[in-house]
């Protein structure tokens, strides 16, 4: 389970179960009223895992989750409730096969910025970048460009909204680093990085 609290304190909590025949992502949330009745996230999706909850600054709660889709790929989904109830879950990844682990952030205008871990043409793990600027989704972008076997994607956004972006993966010699990419701009919906870094003294 993930939980996030609103500006009153009252906890938004999102978690997965196995239904009987597959697992689903559940949301509730806390109030002065009680807990509301769990809502399932992920209807007519299969095998969901690994939800991750934010709420933006109206305190409406946005999750991020990966799951099969109808052709069995791993899939990233998002879906938001942001007063008219929650939306349809969105595929993030596209044909990207493999996602995982997707992580969420938020920016000052109530904007989701997402990264996951998902394969290159099925061969290695990358990590890739999306977000949502209110006139709809970039185009996911690769950011793991100088490394392979890309794992544990976490994401904050600075002051301007622009995303910070860590991860761990091999450099060129097999040796595991922690990496990190900042700064991105988004020109007609796609997405352009500044360099790849690799941070000293994190070599294991």
């Amino acid at each position: 389970p993930r939980v996030a609290l609103d500006a009153s304190g009252n906890p938004h909590v999102a978690w997965c179960v196995h239904d009987g025949s597959t697992y689903h992502v559940y949301y509730s949330n806390h109030s002065s009223s009680g807990w509301t009745a769990p809502i399932n996230l992920s209807t007519g999706l299969s095998d969901n895992h690994f939800s991750q909850i934010a709420l933006d600054s109206n305190g409406s709660p946005h999750v991020v989750w990966y799951g099969r889709d109808a052709g069995s790929l791993w899939q990233i989904y998002y879906s938001a409730n942001t007063g008219n109830g929650w939306t349809t879950p969105l595929n993030l990844s596209s044909e990207i096969d493999g996602g995982h682990s997707p992580q969420l952030a938020l920016d000052e205008n109530c904007n989701p910025h997402v990264v996951w871990v998902g394969n290159d043409a099925g061969a290695a793990m990358r990590i890739y970048y999306t977000k949502n600027t209110g006139s709809g989704w970039s185009s996911p972008g690769m950011i793991s460009t100088n490394s392979t076997h890309n794992e544990y994607p976490r994401i904050a956004l600075d002051e301007a909204g622009n995303p910070h972006v860590t991860w761990d993966g091999y450099n060129s010699i097999s040796v595991r680093h922690i990496w990190h990419f900042a700064y991105v701009v988004c020109l007609l919906r796609r997405v352009y990085f500044e360099s790849q870094t690799k941070l000293a003294g994190t070599e294991y």
